[in-house]
């Protein structure tokens, strides 16, 4: 299965995953900085474990106020940092 799915997406034209793109090093440790992009990341979690930033909701109207909102965007690159760690094979 793991295969199909990846023959799969070469054929789609999806770039392999690099991890040492993201910070892990010939020795599969991860670099310094991976380590400390983790620990800001998950020290930026506010009291509820939620990764939230000044911002408005799309549906909102223009000179919407700003409020605390979750962003697609920001969640995905701190599970991008915190996986690329995970994915280091000590």
């Amino acid at each position: 299965q793991y295969e199909q799915l990846r023959d799969t997406a070469r054929s789609e034209g999806v770039p392999p995953l690099n991890h040492r793109s993201e910070g892990v090093s010939p020795l599969n440790h991860p670099r310094p900085a991976l380590t400390a992009r983790v620990r800001a990341t998950i020290n930026s979690l506010d009291e509820k474990g939620r990764w939230i930033e000044n911002g408005r909701m799309r549906s909102t109207q223009e000179g919407a106020t700003v409020s605390r909102v979750i962003t697609t965007r920001t969640l995905i690159n701190n599970i991008r940092i915190l996986s690329s760690y995970l994915a280091v094979d000590d």
